[in-house]
């Protein structure tokens, strides 16, 4: 049975040649039909862990398939919350002769966007997935302003600011948006286009205007890497757990392991895997090729995502103070700047609360109080914070409040509890 339009129920929406691009179609199915791949190839790797007759080539077959333990644990779970929740989501986007229209009722939004408030439209593929880029002659719509970026525009004549709504991975739908805008508003039409990338080893290289050539620069990448290296420690621990299972004669004491023993080796397995799968899912939605980088020079702060094709820049004269907080990971040991023991933001606070809502993106890191700021983490190499304390002293050393704890880090959520 075939899901009905995202907007339908809608007292004023979408005529009816409009094109609709529903976000949930086809979700649910894809996911089960992945996550029952991956139970599949479990069941019969343990089948064949647990079957006296098993040959040679059965159990590397099956040590191969083991790999997917974690997909079909964590694919499960995940399947299922998708599934109950698809029923009661409501996402789409459709594009008609009179607007641009959004509607997520996740984030409980619906927007209309006529043609006539709107510059440019373009297609970008930003090295995830293709996204419509939306150019505004004025303000961006407050309810749209949570999917606004700034960055260097395709053409040198169309605003820095512009609404981008990732398309779905589904065949046929860039075509089809490319089609459905070109058709009701030839004038606006500016093409596809790629995000700008790196070119060097800086993440700012490329950019014209960029950083100054005096700028500190911090290039999360280099954390990035470091982090999924530290990832190869559990995934070779839970490979070595799977041997222990399909290849006792090689990884078992004495070359014999027991049903009891094999049920616990594949438990710890599984918990191995999932831990680096996950993480590397992170990783990989963080980006490794990304180009994430912090730069301060004469003009301000800097900040790049080159996959969002994301470029934020907060002049000193937007900001009333700077400072760099540290969160405790422990109790003792405590140096401000040994990102070993500590997790290290730079804080900017800006000269008036307003400022806080002109870049929406840093919301993610904004902070709530009587002192709105953006808290930014720091990579976690040494130095980090020494680099940045020099350049703030050197470009707006009347903006600097130190060091100082901000609270405790919770190893688990990342987030810094309030100090006790």
């Amino acid at each position: 049975m075939a899901r009905p339009s995202p907007f339908k129920g809608l007292k004023h929406g979408p005529t009816a040649d409009a094109l609709v691009v529903d976000y949930e179609r086809g979700r649910t199915t894809k996911a089960w039909l992945l996550t029952s791949i991956a139970v599949a190839c479990t069941v019969f790797a343990v089948l064949t862990a647990f079957s006296p007759h098993a040959s040679a080539t059965q159990n590397l077959v099956a040590f191969a398939l083991a790999l997917t333990l974690p997909m079909a644990t964590v694919g499960l779970l995940a399947t299922l919350v998708i599934a109950m929740g698809a029923p009661q989501r409501q996402i789409g986007l459709a594009v008609d002769g009179e607007a641009v229209w959004w509607r997520n009722t996740h984030d409980h939004v619906l927007v209309t966007v006529p043609w006539g408030d709107l510059a440019a439209v373009g297609l970008c593929a930003a090295g995830g997935p293709s996204a419509i880029d939306l150019f505004f002659l004025g303000e961006v719509p407050e309810r749209l302003r949570y999917k606004a970026i700034e960055s260097t525009p395709a053409s040198p004549t169309l605003p820095t600011r512009r609404v981008r709504i990732s398309l779905p991975k589904r065949p046929g739908a860039v075509d089809a948006v490319q089609t459905a805008v070109q058709r009701h508003a030839p004038q606006l039409w500016i093409g596809r286009y790629d995000a700008d990338r790196p070119t060097g080893d800086s993440p700012f290289s490329g950019l014209l205007p960029g950083p100054g050539a005096d700028a500190a620069i911090l290039d999360f990448r280099a954390s990035a890497m470091g982090a999924a290296l530290r990832l190869l420690i559990p995934l070779a621990l839970g490979v070595c757990a799977l041997g222990y299972v399909f290849f006792p004669a090689s990884f078992a004491h004495g070359g014999h392991a027991d049903t009891v023993e094999k049920i616990i080796a594949l438990v710890i397995a599984d918990l191995l895997l999932s831990v680096s799968g996950l993480a590397g899912m992170v990783l990989g939605s963080g980006g490794l090729r990304r180009g994430n980088g912090i730069a301060l020079d004469a003009t301000g702060f800097w900040r790049r995502d080159a996959r969002g094709d994301q470029l934020v820049v907060v002049p000193w004269s937007d900001l009333a103070a700077v400072g760099l907080a540290g969160a405790r990971t422990q109790e003792r040991s405590y140096r401000p700047g040994d990102n070993r023991v500590v997790a290290t933001y730079l804080e900017l606070y800006p000269a008036n609360k307003k400022l806080v809502q002109q870049y929406p993106a840093l919301s993610s890191y904004a902070q709530k109080g009587p002192s709105p700021h953006f808290r930014i983490p720091l990579p976690a190499y040494q130095g980090a914070s020494d680099k940045v304390e020099d350049a703030v002293r050197r470009f707006a050393p009347r903006l600097w409040l130190g060091e100082y704890e901000t609270g405790r880090l919770n190893p688990l959520t990342g987030r810094t509890d309030p100090p006790r």
